[in-house]
């Protein structure tokens, strides 16, 4: 039983420091907060709703452990797995999907309607790349 303890804190670390900073929707209300007070888009606001994490979170130790406890028993594998085998998706407006979705997304910053924020999300589908969030990093946070 101790060796299985031992087992679960290991992975609940690694779990935290791999996937701690994973969009989940438990933490949309941060990322609105982070809008108004910095002026800059949280990346987590341009994943569609479907693709966020709903009801796991790897945010702490305890919602880690609390989370493998839930995959182990086979209740939510395949919605944790979805999630972390997201990709970028092929971009409809090619070489200058983000400079598309900066524009959208300043004029969501400066307006405040999410129709941008749709729009953006329209050009970057799936998630973002490391050299897509270099390019957008003026406007996103």
């Amino acid at each position: 039983a101790i060796l299985l303890l031992l087992v679960y804190i290991v992975f609940g670390i690694l779990s935290v420091q791999l996937f701690g900073s994973m969009c989940e929707t438990d933490r949309l209300g941060e990322r609105w907060q982070t809008l108004e007070t910095s002026m800059l888009v949280d990346r987590c606001l341009l994943v569609a709703d479907r693709d966020l994490l709903d009801s796991i979170s790897f945010a702490n130790m305890w919602m880690a452990l609390l989370a493998l406890l839930r995959m182990n028993t086979i209740d939510s594998w395949s919605i944790v797995m979805m999630n972390i085998m997201l990709e970028p998706k092929e971009r409809p407006s090619g070489a200058l999907a983000v400079q598309n979705a900066k524009e959208f997304l300043r004029a969501f910053i400066a307006t405040g309607d999410k129709t941008h924020l749709v729009l953006a999300r329209r050009e970057l589908p799936g998630c973002q790349t490391e050299g897509e969030l270099a390019e957008l990093a003026d406007v996103v946070g």
